[in-house]
């Protein structure tokens, strides 16, 4: 078996439930209900028209598993990363399809840690030291870290060349400064990792973005 840089997490008991997907019933902070309208899976619809390959997955910031449970119906493996064990994550996905992490993801160089930093430790790994096979699909959403993440994603992007989503969160003067470092990821992935956007949301937030050429 592969060993990681941190063990995956453990929940004591899976109760999600395949129906709700075609539902879009969802356990969310925000209510648990029917979402055929959640932000999370109008930005998936955005980019499934430029998925080629359906091996792995990753979805840093996955917060309650929202954007992973459409991330799991397609591709063989999601590979999760939040700062955070939540609650209702092993209710929105299953457990044969994914493999959660509880820490956090940046660069050696860590520029901004999280303000309201929860989470148990003050350790943070590369994504690239994880060193995932057949990465065609990685989707970030970490409140202003996106930048330091994909930096420490660097030979994992270089190497298998996946979609991703990255958050511009940098025009909205209401949120936290920390939102401000947002235009670096794009500007890191346009100009350092040689990709463009193909496709914004509706919310004008996250930006699906592929490979040049």
């Amino acid at each position: 078996m592969k060993t990681y840089p941190v063990q995956p997490t453990e929940f004591d008991e899976w109760l999600y439930n395949p129906s709700w997907y075609d539902r879009d019933f969802i356990y969310s902070p925000d209510g648990i209900k029917e979402w055929p309208n959640h932000h999370c899976r109008a930005t998936y619809m955005l980019s499934k028209p430029y998925i080629e390959r359906t091996r792995t997955a990753i979805d840093i910031g996955c917060r309650d598993g929202e954007y992973t449970r459409y991330l799991q119906h397609d591709f063989d493996h999601v590979f999760c990363f939040d700062v955070r064990k939540r609650k209702y994550f092993s209710y929105n996905v299953a457990q044969d399809k994914v493999t959660h992490f509880t820490c956090a993801l940046g660069h050696t160089e860590m520029r901004f840690p999280m303000e309201e930093a929860r989470h148990p430790t003050q350790i943070y790994y590369t994504l690239d030291s994880f060193e995932f096979d057949n990465v065609d699909y990685i989707k970030i959403d970490t409140d202003g870290a996106d930048y330091d993440i994909l930096r420490g994603a660097t030979n994992t992007i270089n190497k298998h060349k996946p979609i991703l989503i990255v958050e511009d969160a940098s025009w909205d003067t209401r949120l936290p400064e920390r939102f401000s470092w947002q235009k670096y990821a794009l500007e890191y992935a346009i100009e350092e990792l040689d990709y463009k956007i193909v496709e914004t949301c509706a919310r004008n937030i996250d930006r699906v973005m592929i490979p040049r050429g």
